[in-house]
């Protein structure tokens, strides 16, 4: 290795600037690097002055230039990258940034990449610089990857496709890398599209209109583009089922159905997979906007409050941030300023600009719109002209937006003739919006579109027209203030065409939906702020009461037909969470969440709304619930304060259930409700619970009889089988008592033909386990189909799966997965079966959703696993896992006593099965049978025997011992290796004995094909740093 690929300063820098594929300042190398900017400028110069390095312009720079210099990379041979990469890997912590380069540098794979999408996925919440600059390596791997097998990838283009979503998920945290990610849609759907992994690409090009939506790049043409989710409905595979919620949540909220996408949000699955985990926040986004727009904001600051809380428990600072921003325009639409100015003041204070101009960009809106709503509009627009100014004058990017509000304040600005805000121009604004598939946005600019006409003295006919058409994209959203606004302009617009009538239903449409008429005369700037607030109702106004108990009665009978609404749900834990979404839309309460007793008396957490399980476990969640401890012991039927309610729901056990509900920014209608409706509603929930206990009874009772079944139908299956029990294998069978009742995984040890697939069925029928017994024999299975046995696929995956196949490991749920000859599984498969054995989860391939199955896993094998091991053949950790109880079967030779048993067992089976008499033995024949060493074991007896059976036709049974094969071949004994851990040393004392003894054989050598990296087949990257914390010396060859 050259003293330059030795360097960690100069291997880091080059591989810095390689891998981003730009020109980078020597600030951000620094951050990267973790080294001082001093010694930054100083190696580069050095690798300057090789002609490895040059200084050029900066483009990209998510710090905006600054003016200092940028270097790019100018010349690098391949060896040389990849002895950087091994450079980085032995000799950076795992922990850092570094490292993590060296894992994506040289000949990387996806694997590789997962790693470091994990290290970023773990890290971002940092807000680390350095972090950012790795998440931007990855986007730039992953373009090089896909361009490199556009044609070539087969079933490695559904990993591909499902890095590229993970990647494109977390950008969310920077506004500076959308645009970058973008790139990679069209790239991940061709490279779908030629290699049959259909089922991506709906996904595909939902979240990249998502992400173009937000990094203001150029929207798809509707017609091409919406047919996401309908896509997806063709693939029937559970886990596609379990995404189409989210994805067409946000088609829908992206078109302006806002309704749908909470219906969506409603269906949301549980988060089953990290990989997953970031396209829930896009989806809780949507929801909440949602909700924002169609003034129900209980539910939106729920969705918001949750999601913030949870992001800070878990240390994503940076995320609960942009939820707190997301939570001022919450609280300025409803009219809550002065608690609006309180989170907007931390948003300017808590992250500078330069950091995330995505925040500080909306922090400054917020403002604007907050000193506008108070009747400020001159103070709106200084703070929205200067901040936008001081923040391009100091290079921080524009941050995009998409928001009806904020249009509108810019065409109170025109209005009034202030001059143009560079970046918030008017004209520009409504050109965007227009070019959305938004209904909502186009609905707003075509009503500010024709405001300007009218101002600048268009023709009337042309400006109602176009306010017609806004009202028509308005009307699917249901967006009651973009609605009022409309309708109240095309009212003075008929007016003043002498169109009374017309007028006056324009009018009457506004009274339905603020309660009451508006002033004819309010100016643009008064109605907008008269439609903006939670003074007013929703659509449909309530009735007015006839009598005292009215109100409560028309609660029960809503929340009556909201349970009728919806078909009967065949799990119980779909009824819980409808029923929750029941009582927190129709109370209004912000969160909600159902609990159960435990038989001690403490509440147990079933289902919720807005409230995640890291909440409910934190310490600002104690004092709840201590509270709900109390009023379960106590039995009250109802509790209700200022900000909270508990309804206690007697289903007949000795405590009752729970069902609690709080809001913190809303009032909700807790103080509202009568002690006499508080039992009504909580007889009523009390009513649905039942409903649900009863579904889990029966549920129960059913899968009861299933495995009953299951379990007569493998013991009448296994009743056939010859017992191979006999004093000789009394030590092996109690042994096999003992651990057939745990799930600890059993290696069967023994020669060919011994009966060890009969140990394992015995085994299986000890444990009682309800699944099936599921053979793999890994001898008879092609390498290259693996890993789609052995995991399955879905349907589209790659180019032939035309339908889902169910893997072995899926087959084998609840059951027992036995593996035959397990020693002759591929070093690629032998790393993923480690992988699913260590937690019992896997995904199909092209699959979305993991997938649990709670096998037992029993192995057999006929070789030395540990020489397979010291010879780099099998992995030394999945030994370990496999073997935790090591069963052996002596040969037949070593237990000669059962010989005689097993000879007349044998006769008497083949006799029935072959319709023969059964013929007594001689006391010769005994003496033969007994004598002969048995090389093929049983297998080998009862092949003699049933032969001997067939071809009896003179009376007599005759034997011709020694005709097999088995016979003429040694014997294939394996040896005792647990010998060889006498001293039970731990796995990575194995680890650093077995490096060390491959190091003296290859004397030194890491390369080559004599070397040690050839040898233990193992990346040259991963070697150098396990030599290195052994601290095992190595040659540089």
């Amino acid at each position: 290795m050259s003293t330059l690929a030795s360097s960690v300063p100069h291997a880091s820098l080059l591989l810095a600037l390689q891998l981003s594929a730009r020109p980078l300042h020597e600030r951000e190398l620094a951050a990267i690097t973790g080294l001082p900017e001093i010694r930054v400028r100083s190696a580069l110069r050095e690798l300057s002055l090789q002609k490895h390095v040059a200084a050029a312009p900066a483009e990209g720079s998510p710090d905006g230039g600054s003016g200092a210099p940028a270097w790019a990379i100018t010349r690098i041979e391949p060896d040389l990258l990849e002895d950087m990469a091994e450079t980085l890997c032995s000799a950076c912590p795992d922990t850092g940034v570094p490292y993590h380069m060296g894992v994506l540098g040289g000949d990387a794979t996806l694997e590789d990449c997962e790693i470091v999408v994990r290290f970023i996925d773990d890290r971002l919440k940092n807000n680390e610089p350095a972090v950012f600059a790795c998440f931007e390596m990855v986007v730039q791997f992953l373009l090089r990857w896909g361009r490199a097998h556009m044609d070539d990838a087969g079933q490695k283009s559904w990993r591909y496709a499902e890095l590229v979503l993970v990647v494109q998920s977390m950008c969310i945290f920077s506004h500076h890398y959308l645009q970058l990610a973008t790139e990679l849609s069209p790239l991940a759907y061709e490279l779908s599209a030629r290699n049959g992994s259909e089922r991506f690409m709906p996904m595909i090009w939902i979240f990249r209109h998502y992400l173009q939506l937000f990094s203001g790049g150029e929207p798809p043409l509707t017609d091409r583009f919406f047919h996401g989710s309908e896509k997806m409905r063709h693939f029937k595979e559970q886990d596609m089922q379990d995404r189409i919620p989210v994805f067409e949540g946000i088609e829908n909220f992206l078109k302006g159905h806002f309704r749908e996408t909470l219906q969506c949000y409603a269906r949301r699955p549980a988060q089953d997979h990290w990989w997953y985990k970031r396209f829930f926040e896009p989806l809780s986004f949507c929801a909440s906007q949602a909700a924002m727009y169609l003034r129900e904001y209980p539910l939106a600051t729920g969705i918001i409050e949750s999601a913030r809380q949870t992001a800070e428990l878990a240390g994503e600072r940076l995320v609960a941030v942009l939820w707190i921003a997301h939570l001022c325009f919450l609280l300025l639409r409803k009219g809550a300023l002065d608690e609006a100015i309180v989170k907007i003041d931390y948003l300017l204070n808590c992250v500078p600009p330069e950091q995330n101009h995505k925040v500080a960009s909306s922090a400054v809106r917020a403002l604007a719109v907050y000193h506008h709503l108070s009747g400020r509009t001159d103070a709106a627009y200084r703070v929205l002209r200067n901040e936008t100014l001081r923040a391009a004058a100091r290079g921080v990017p524009h941050s995009p937006f998409l928001d009806p509000l904020v249009l509108d304040l810019l065409y109170v600005f025109e209005q009034r003739g202030y001059p143009p805000i560079p970046r918030y121009e008017v004209e520009a604004t409504i050109e965007t919006f227009l070019r959305q598939p938004n209904r909502q946005l186009r609905g707003t600019a075509l009503r500010v579109h024709a405001l300007r006409l009218r101002g600048r003295g268009a023709p009337a006919e042309e400006v109602v027209s176009l306010l017609h058409d806004s009202l028509r994209e308005l009307e699917p959203t249901g967006d009651p203030r973009e609605l009022v606004l409309t309708h109240h302009e095309l009212a003075n617009m008929l007016e003043a065409m002498g169109q009374h009538r017309e007028a006056h239903q324009q009018r009457k449409s506004v009274a339905e939906i603020i309660g009451h008429p508006l002033d004819e005369n309010a100016s643009y700037r008064t109605a907008a702020i008269a439609a903006t607030g939670e003074a007013f109702p929703a659509l449909v106004p309530a009735p007015e009461p006839e009598a005292e108990d009215t109100p409560g009665r028309i609660l029960l009978d809503r929340c009556h037909a909201a349970f009728n609404r919806e078909p009967t749900s065949y799990r119980s834990d779909e009824l819980f969470q409808h029923l929750l979404d029941i009582a927190q839309q129709e109370l209004q309460s912000e969160r909600a969440a159902l609990f159960r007793p435990t038989d001690d008396g403490r509440p147990e957490f079933v289902a919720s709304v807005n409230l995640t399980r890291m909440e409910l476990e934190s310490d600002g969640m104690r004092s709840c619930m201590e509270w709900l401890e109390s009023i379960l012991r106590n039995a009250a039927s109802t509790h209700s304060e200022h900000q909270r309610l508990c309804l206690a729901l007697d289903v007949g056990e000795p405590y009752p259930w729970l069902l609690y509900m709080d809001s913190a920014f809303t009032s909700g209608m807790f103080q509202r409700l009568s002690p006499a409706l508080l039992r009504d509603l909580a007889r009523l929930f009390a009513a649905e619970v039942r409903s649900g206990l009863r579904l889990e009874l029966v549920r129960t009772e059913e899968a009861s009889q299933q495995q009953d079944r299951l379990l007569a139908i493998t013991r009448q299956k296994d009743g056939d089988m010859i017992p191979v029990v006999g004093e000789g294998l009394r030590a092996s069978l109690e042994q096999a008592l003992r651990v057939g009742i745990t799930d600890a995984p059993v290696l069967i040890l023994g020669e060919t033909g011994v009966g060890k697939e009969i140990m394992a069925r015995n085994i299986h029928q000890i444990s009682l386990r309800s699944g099936p017994f599921v053979v793999v024999h890994p001898a008879s299975m092609p390498e290259s189909l693996f890993e789609s046995e052995f995991f399955g696929y879905e349907r589209g995956a790659f180019t032939g799966a035309i339908r889902q196949k169910i893997g072995l490991f899926e087959l084998a749920d609840q059951g027992t997965l036995f593996i035959d000859e397990v020693g002759e599984i591929p070093p690629l498969i032998q790393t993923k079966l480690l992988r699913v054995l260590q937690d019992q989860r896997f995904m199909r391939l092209g699959g979305t959703r993991e997938i649990l199955s709670r096998f037992r896993l029993v192995a057999a094998t006929n070789r030395d696993l540990w020489k397979e091991v010291r010879e780099g053949r099998f992995r030394e950790d999945l030994l370990y896992r496999i073997s935790v109880v090591p069963l052996t079967i002596p040969p037949l030779r070593e237990r000669k006593q059962d010989i005689p048993g097993l000879v007349q067992a044998f006769i008497e089976h083949f006799a029935r099965r072959h319709d023969k008499h059964p013929l007594p033995l001689s006391p010769e024949q005994q003496r033969r049978l007994c004598e002969y060493d048995w090389p093929g074991n049983v297998r080998e007896l009862k092949n003699e025997i049933e032969r001997a059976v067939i071809l009896n036709n003179a009376g007599q049974l005759d034997f011709v011992l020694g005709a097999s094969p088995a016979a003429h071949q040694p014997a294939d004994r394996p040896s005792p290796f647990l010998e060889t851990v006498a001293d039970v040393p731990t796995l990575s004392e194995l680890e650093e004995r077995y490096l060390r003894h491959i190091m003296e054989r290859t004397e030194g050598r890491v390369r080559g094909p004599s070397g040690a990296e050839t040898l233990l087949r193992m990346k040259r990257s991963t070697l150098y740093a396990k030599l290195k914390k052994y601290g095992i010396p190595c040659g540089s060859a």
